[in-house]
């Protein structure tokens, strides 16, 4: 937390530090914004009796702040524990005694939580073990700027049933408060995450609520921040909800308490697993979220964060905090300067000897302000499916070089380098992917970007990038699974490409494609359509199992088609890659016919032979913005003048084509196309062409309105923007298109 002088005070638990014999204790420090320690450490807690635990911090941007912490104590002979607290008002040079919390001292009271207003005024939360007639309740207490309470204690939640556990609490700036906090539920068997907002009187104007969507599993771990206009963001730890085992989720509300947004993913890397987040906003309502993540930074947990904007787009990638990555880096916790500087703090084992010290660490973000054009990647060598993508860190030092992304093994680990062709100069060197699949591999920032790899490390069948793309009316569907024979997937990518399905009168087909193999190992069965591998234009052999009850040495809907695996790829006699299956909708069938084509992909896992290769000219950046792929028969021109001060023109031209979701006319060579329409020139599109800054934030709308295909010019004004690099944005219906100009004054 920052007081006014821009100091930050870390608090911590430590053990046998006041006395050899003593228990954990809870220490002060103060950091200047410079990372420069102000003074000795200073012991909060007056009674050194027992364990002094879970210690919070909470501060104003007057100065004053409040630590609270659960108390060991000793009440007839059983231990138990209580709330404690101390204040510290800005204008103070001394510090008050700590002072008794809870009213109720049966059992134990723990885990509080503290948030402290503009006033001074300070609420304090926690749980009370059995208080409620329960497991475990939600307890509050308010206090004035004197530290003296302001009323009783109070059951926060309506439900009593079984536990609720682990609350927070914050401020709005009106002196509205809200607390959160942790339910078990029975039904589900785990933790939902719920909120119930107060005046400053503590009365209830917004009964309790429940926070997340997905209420499988555990739901824990929450954190809030509040922005300046009283919306507000929870996060939270979900479990195995990303596929793996935790992952942080964040869910924003406005100042009316309704959700916004629904829940969404932070983490970029999903296997192990993710906790213990935390959440603060900077002072341009952008915000950062920061965990702790299993395993990510190569040894046990490690810290890591990213920036959002108030939309929820990421700002930054996923960022690793600490430097030290050995044995434990966990619990981390934020504070955010009047210059929205960053500081995350963290517990660390064994960096210093074989216990825990608290580590301290101003951030610099990297942002994220566009992306390199998919279509100026180029994969030279190899077939995996892996992908990367190239994000632009500071445009200034862009080089416009050509580089490439190579491969090897070691170890039985896959390590990748990136060369610049043009100096013959090693920027990345032997980067280790050897975590595994749903894992953020994110390079360090040179000449300005930063390469994400993501790589394929298991052959596998793609089913949900296959597809049958069709132009007759058939009304056959086609499921794609594995073989039930000798099941061998090889590294190809099929395309079957249907003929005429047209019949003689004896049934058989009039222009047969290919002849299969049926289960006999007899090559009989005419079939329509003709199987290619993609990759090299190979045929790929046929098995078709004939129904028992109606064979005739052809195939037909519902009979299973087989598709052998290459002999390069077999593992024996029988091979076979995978098998497709009609489905029928209907009794009066459609054959498929001319121009259908089931394209059927496998994942490919990345090799020493997989070569890529980018280059970062500039006219290839595009905004880091929601968009769809890009349709380069919409043409987006460069301004003129660029640089410019203070107006430049921007023209763009829109054909009469458009985009075509249903893949007309795909041939076996491509799976794109464009559709042309009738008349295209009394086609209206809707047509927005918009400003934005370096970091992605909408600055001016120049064009927000319906347009006819045509040539179009535009002035843009810049008299009141700073000098800078700004982007401007062309979106015709769901495509897009993104220049950068330059604007010097």
């Amino acid at each position: 937390m920052l007081n006014k002088i821009e100091s930050i005070a870390v608090v911590w638990t430590s053990k046998n530090q006041v006395t050899s014999s003593s228990k954990s204790d809870i220490f002060l420090q103060f950091i200047s914004s410079n990372l420069e320690i102000n003074r000795e450490e200073i012991l909060v807690n007056d009674s050194i009796f027992g364990n002094q635990i879970n210690p919070q911090i909470a501060s104003n941007k007057s100065g004053d702040f409040v630590i609270v912490w659960a108390s060991q104590n000793e009440i007839n002979q059983t231990y138990s524990y209580d709330i404690k607290a101390k204040l510290f008002p800005a204008e103070q040079s001394f510090y008050n005694n700590e002072f008794l919390v809870n009213s109720h001292r049966l059992n134990s009271q723990t885990k509080p939580q503290v948030a402290i207003n503009e006033n001074g005024e300070f609420v304090i939360v926690w749980e009370s073990w059995f208080q409620d007639g329960s497991d475990r309740g939600i307890y509050a207490q308010m206090f004035n700027e004197n530290g003296q309470k302001n009323g009783n204690e109070f059951l926060v939640n309506s439900n009593t049933y079984f536990s609720q556990a682990r609350p927070l609490v914050k401020y709005f700036n009106n002196g509205n408060f809200i607390i959160v906090w942790e339910s078990w539920s029975e039904a589900e068997k785990g933790y939902n995450i719920f909120g119930k907002v107060f005046d400053n009187l503590a009365n209830v104007i917004k009964d309790e609520f429940i926070i997340n969507d997905h209420k499988e599993n555990y739901q824990w771990f929450a954190d809030i921040a509040v922005s300046p206009n009283n919306s507000f963001d929870i996060v939270w730890c979900s479990w195995e909800q990303d596929g793996s085992d935790g992952g942080i989720y964040l869910k924003s509300f406005n100042s009316n308490f309704e959700a916004i947004s629904s829940e969404i993913l932070v983490n970029s890397s999903t296997s192990f697993y993710q906790w213990l987040p935390k959440i603060k906003y900077l002072n341009d309502e952008r915000k950062i979220v920061t965990w702790s993540s299993w395993e990510i930074d190569g040894s046990r947990e490690g810290v890591f964060y990213k920036i959002l904007d108030n939309k929820n787009r990421d700002l930054t990638l996923e960022q690793r905090v600490n430097t030290y990555t050995e044995n434990f880096q966990w619990e981390p916790s934020l504070a955010v300067s009047n210059e929205n500087e960053i500081f995350i703090a963290w517990s660390s084992w064994g960096k210093n000897n074989k216990d825990y010290d608290v580590n301290f660490k101003k951030i610099i973000p990297n942002y994220i302000f566009g992306i390199l054009n998919l279509n100026t990647k180029q994969h030279i060598q190899g077939n995996s499916t892996t992908e990367f993508c190239i994000h632009i860190i500071d445009s200034l030092k862009l080089t416009e070089h050509e580089y490439e992304i190579r491969f090897k093994e070691s170890n039985e680990k896959i390590l990748f380098m990136v060369e610049d062709l043009i100096i013959n100069e090693i920027k990345i060197d032997n980067f280790p992917m050897n975590l595994g699949s749903n894992v953020q591999y994110l390079t360090k920032e040179f000449d300005g970007i930063m390469v994400e790899l993501k790589p394929n490390f298991e052959l596998s069948l793609n089913l949900e990038k296959s597809k049958f793309v069709k132009n007759s009316n058939t009304n056959l569907s086609f499921s794609i699974s594995e073989s039930t024979i000798f099941p061998t997937v090889a590294p190809i990518d099929i395309a079957v490409i249907w003929g005429n399905t047209d019949t003689l009168s004896n049934g058989k087909y009039i222009v047969p494609l290919d002849t299969a193999i049926s289960p006999s190992n007899i090559r009989e069965i005419e079939i329509p359509f003709l199987a290619i591998n993609i990759l090299n234009k190979n045929k790929i052999e046929t098995l078709v199992i004939e129904n028992s009850n109606s064979t005739n040495n052809k195939w037909d809907p519902n009979e299973t088609i087989i598709f052998l695996t290459p002999p390069e790829y077999k593992t024996s006699e029988f091979s076979t890659h995978l098998q497709l299956n009609s489905l029928i909708e209907s009794d009066n069938i459609i054959f498929p016919n001319v121009g259908d084509t089931n394209f059927i992909f496998t994942n490919k896992p990345i090799t020493k032979d997989d070569v890529f290769r980018f280059n970062t000219k500039k006219e290839n950046i595009l905004l880091n913005l929601e968009k769809e792929n890009l349709i380069e028969t919409f043409k987006l021109y460069q301004n003129y003048p660029n640089p410019f001060n203070p107006t430049t023109t921007i023209t763009y031209t829109i054909p009469n084509v458009v985009s075509s979701q249903n893949h007309r006319g795909v041939s076996s060579q491509s799976t794109n196309n464009i559709e042309n329409t009738s008349d295209g020139r009394n086609i209206n599109y809707n047509v927005s062409l918009k400003i934005y800054d370096i970091l992605g934030r909408e600055v001016s709308i120049l064009v927000d309105q319906t347009q006819k295909p045509g040539a179009y010019k535009i002035e843009f004004d810049a008299s009141q923007f700073t000098s800078g690099v700004y982007f401007y944005k062309l979106q015709i219906n769901k495509t897009a298109k993104v220049k950068k100009m330059l604007l010097l004054k």
